[in-house]
């Protein structure tokens, strides 16, 4: 069954610019399988089966890997009006999710166990270092 998931995150010195982010998820046997690349929770991927902790409102206050999927998540911050278009192409053609903020000009980046990474290398070594902030919150590859 496909469900929701609020979580609850850390803000520090006004980052990430949410309080929560909402995730699709199915029910697993063990947990609840993560469906969409993560904007702002590290270490947790497409396919990762994780327990939750509930708060009292509902939400999710704390979570755990039961199982790590060998997909990894590639986060890209854009700073002015520099232009991804065709970098976020490339990681489209390796059958990579891109999942966008479009307010902050943020991106996650689902990137699948099969995509070679000198290939995943290849599109991001196309952006302007200068203009774009690349991490690797969830690196399995």
């Amino acid at each position: 069954m496909k469900t929701e998931l609020m979580f609850v995150l850390d803000v520090d010195d006004g980052w990430p610019p949410v309080a929560k982010e909402c995730l699709r998820c199915i029910d697993a046997e063990c947990g609840y399988q993560i469906q969409e690349p993560p904007l702002f929770i590290k270490d947790l991927s497409v396919g990762d089966v994780i327990e939750v902790v509930w708060g009292e409102d509902g939400e999710v206050v704390a979570w755990s890997h039961v199982e790590k999927s060998k997909r990894s998540i590639v986060w890209i911050m854009v700073s002015g009006d520099y232009s991804v278009a065709s970098e976020i192409e490339c990681l489209k053609r390796m059958r990579c999710n891109v999942a966008e903020f479009e307010a902050y000009r943020y991106f996650a980046v689902d990137v699948p166990a099969e995509c070679p990474v000198e290939r995943l290398d290849e599109c991001l070594d196309a952006l302007n270092r200068e203009e774009v902030s690349v991490a690797f919150p969830s690196f399995r590859h």
